[in-house]
């Protein structure tokens, strides 16, 4: 779920152009919905659409979990919702969700926020759900493509927004230079090597901690911000001591207190204060500038699952060091972008640091938390809601 934004749409065309950017990606099989203030555009949420064909019950609670995410924000008067379906519109009559739709209106509209417009979104176009008359809605639709005209797209795009064309590449891990690994490597098998004669969970904590500090410091103001996307590479500067950083995310107790660092620019913090953080503290404003500096970071790292060619090969040591490491940094991101509101985005990077270690505790216990539908708090108040920067003012 996505906080709210000072823009306004003039049009259909603009509302439904803004909500991929609002994602970061074009959804598939999803339902949308948008909250609205008058003109202005609230949060968005993304869910699986249901199966066609369910029961009444399971309709139900589907629509009741979208309201309850929606009721989050108190200031919205009206919702809007699209079906990306991925096929175009071929029906007149029932395409598969009119009984969905008759509940969420009825919910929706018993709560005070009514539901005025629904669209479907096809394979090429996307038309308005609930017209029926050939005379007045053709079943053919209007092109996508003119989505990506409107207005609202254009001042998007002049902000710097983008979106990926499905959550399978926006979630896509990144690349790096051979330069760049050897950098890394390098670095992760030197500090690899005081792991070998430290107790690990006693890993030189305090220096650790503050070499995680500078480089975020220095990742906030970096410029540079092409080399922390999908195709990371050069800037040396950059990959300077990524991979020794890497490495200290093999004890567990460093790698709890990163996040916590990230998030209160201390060292050490309470298992109170701490249990609170990981879900969401409703009184705690979360430093989003700071938590993208560190999910920038460890996506970075994460070029690393693809290590330089070494003569011999890597160590069997070294290489079980090196998984266990990216599956701590991949649940972290896994546990960000659930913090995001993005739970899909969450899913795929836990997906992955299981791949690294089938086992890993905390991939498994944050993956239970998705599957339990869980929101974190900050992502149900605008207030405190992440926004993607480039559709709004926010950080």
């Amino acid at each position: 779920m996505n906080g709210s934004t000072p823009l306004s749409i003039t049009s259909p065309a603009d509302l439904l152009a803004y909500l991929p950017h609002a994602l970061g990606y074009w959804p598939e099989d999803s339902l949308m919905a948008l909250g609205l203030r008058g003109k202005a555009i609230g949060p968005s949420l993304r869910v699986d659409l249901p199966q066609p064909g369910a029961t009444a019950e399971q309709y139900t609670d589907y629509a009741n979990t979208v309201l309850d995410c929606m009721l989050a924000d108190s200031t919205a008067d009206s919702t809007v919702l699209a079906l990306f379906t991925g096929r175009d519109w071929q029906h007149t009559e029932d395409p598969g969700f009119d009984q969905l739709i008759r509940c969420l209106k009825d919910l929706f509209g018993k709560a005070g926020r009514p539901i005025c417009q629904i669209w479907w979104l096809g394979a090429s176009t996307w038309r308005d759900y609930e017209c029926r008359d050939q005379n007045c809605c053709s079943a053919a639709g209007r092109l996508l493509e003119e989505l990506k005209s409107s207005r609202l797209s254009a001042e998007l795009v002049f902000l710097g927004s983008s979106y990926d064309s499905d959550l399978a590449s926006a979630t896509r891990l990144p690349t790096a230079s051979r330069s760049a690994r050897e950098t890394c490597f390098r670095e992760f098998e030197q500090s690899q090597q005081r792991f070998r004669t430290e107790d690990p969970e006693r890993f030189t904590a305090t220096a650790a901690l503050t070499e995680w500090e500078s480089k975020l410091q220095e990742i906030i103001t970096f410029q540079g911000e092409t080399a922390l996307n999908h195709q990371v590479s050069g800037e040396e500067r950059f990959w300077l001591g990524l991979g020794s950083l890497l490495a200290t995310l093999q004890s567990r107790g460093l790698r709890d207190a990163v996040l916590m660092l990230a998030l209160t620019g201390r060292q050490r913090v309470s298992a109170e204060e701490a249990g609170r953080l990981l879900l969401g503290d409703r009184s705690f404003s979360p430093p989003w500038r700071r938590l993208d500096a560190l999910a920038r970071m460890l996506r970075s790292m994460t070029a690393l699952r693809e290590p330089p060619d070494v003569r011999g090969g890597v160590p069997g040591e070294a290489q079980q060091a090196l998984k266990l490491s990216l599956a701590a940094a991949l649940s972290l991101l896994g546990w960000i972008e659930w913090s995001r509101g993005r739970g899909s985005r969450a899913n795929a990077y836990l997906q992955s640091a299981l791949l690294e270690v089938p086992d890993y505790r905390l991939a498994g216990l944050l993956g239970q938390v998705l599957s339990s539908g869980l929101l974190c708090q900050w992502a149900r108040s605008p207030a405190t809601a992440w926004q993607r920067p480039g559709t709004a003012g926010g950080s």
